[in-house]
């Protein structure tokens, strides 16, 4: 008898203890940045583990369930990226990234450039908020010039 109620227990502990064969799933990307600038591209690669489907959270209201995808900023802003891996009905916890800063302007100012205000090497000069005049760089930010070359 003390044999047949050891084997049970046994049969018991190895039943209860691959009651979950699967490891959790464990978010991991790395990332690379493609300009600080604005539009500005980021490849990212997923690196988790034990994972079969995926969702991202770029930081900007956008998001992916791709493995690896490719996202373009359009604003001027600071970003943190997370990424949760899923396996089944597991998901691991969110893995976040350091910031990512860009800056810049994918618009050109609303002031009407024939206004008057002039030209800086062929590029039209537009007022600024406080009297000066500015020429839009390209990498698409402001550039202020002497308020001499100002015709506005």
């Amino acid at each position: 008898m003390k044999k047949v109620f050891k084997f049970l227990c046994l049969v018991l502990l190895i039943a209860c203890s691959n009651n979950d064969p699967q490891p959790d799933p464990i978010a991991k990307f790395t990332a690379v940045v493609q300009g600080s600038q604005i539009p500005a591209t980021v490849v990212f690669t997923n690196v988790s583990e034990n994972a079969d489907s995926y969702e991202w959270d770029f930081g900007d209201g956008e998001g992916s369930v791709e493995k690896d995808p490719t996202h373009v900023y359009n604003k001027s802003g600071q970003y943190i990226v997370s990424l949760i891996a899923i396996r089944g009905n597991k998901k691991s916890n969110p893995y976040t990234s350091s910031s990512f800063k860009f800056t810049g302007t994918t618009t050109p100012p609303t002031t009407n450039p024939s206004s008057g205000c002039g030209t800086h090497n062929g590029k039209p000069l537009y007022k600024g908020p406080q009297g000066g005049c500015y020429y839009i760089n390209s990498n698409g930010n402001k550039t202020y010039v002497d308020r001499s070359e100002c015709k506005c």
